[in-house]
């Protein structure tokens, strides 16, 4: 596990699966990005790179904050028709299409991990 800072540049390695990385990037871009003025943020199969104005440890205590709250689909949608990915979703109550959203794209708890490690909490 690991972080790694160049200038503005800051990258995550704390061994994330696809949908724990895929998870952050899109809580990132969605729900950080205005906030933290962050410019872009990438990956790959093993690391988060993120570029922006904020300081790093500013920007990984922001995180950790978002992560300390119950999480919410929409801080992971620009819009809730995003969840209507089924053929038959259509047919689904959006409180249910939200549910299930959640279990089948969102994992942030070795990310929670990680931070929680770097700041030193219980």
């Amino acid at each position: 596990m690991g972080i790694a800072v160049y200038g503005k540049l800051v990258f995550l390695n704390g061994w994330f699966d696809q949908k724990e990385i895929n998870s952050l990037k899109r809580l990132l871009n969605v729900h950080l990005k205005k906030a933290l003025e962050i410019r872009q943020v990438f990956t790959n199969r093993f690391i988060v790179g993120i570029t922006g104005e904020i300081e790093p440890m500013d920007l990984l205590r922001s995180i950790l904050d978002c992560l300390n709250n119950p999480l919410q689909p929409d801080m992971f949608l620009h819009c809730h028709r995003q969840l209507r990915i089924q053929p038959y979703d259509h047919f689904v109550p959006d409180n249910l299409l939200s549910i299930a959203y959640m279990e089948d794209h969102v994992k942030l708890d070795q990310i929670h991990n990680f931070l929680k490690i770097i700041f030193c909490q219980k």
